[in-house]
């Protein structure tokens, strides 16, 4: 399900690449993680996912544009997806890096 996530949200062309998994070598970009994959019975499955969205710009406010983005990914996994429980936050910056975190569950019938 995460690789599907990480499609959807490169065809729709954010300006940034969305990856599987985390990169520390990356200044910036859209990370998708794995928190927890459980089966909740024996015909279904829930996910819950975590992406980070790391924005570095010194032109423009880093912390404005990276807050559009996450808006942007949210109304994406509410229409396009079975998303739910979608919560983001502001995690931080570092100098000129903004990064925010959205959680999500996602799941059904396998």
């Amino acid at each position: 399900m995460i690789r599907k996530i990480a499609v959807l949200l490169n065809e729709n062309e954010l300006g940034y690449s969305a990856k599987v998994g985390y990169s520390s070598e990356d200044d910036e970009g859209i990370f998708l993680l794995d928190t927890n994959s459980q089966g909740v019975t024996n015909t279904s499955k829930e996910d819950s996912i975590q992406i980070l969205v790391q924005v570095n710009d010194i032109i423009i406010d880093s912390y404005l544009k990276a807050k559009e983005l996450v808006e942007t990914i949210t109304l994406l996994l509410k229409d396009k997806t079975e998303a739910y429980q979608i919560k983001s936050r502001y995690v931080g910056s570092n100098s000129t890096l903004q990064i925010f975190s959205i959680n999500f569950k996602i799941g059904g019938i396998e």
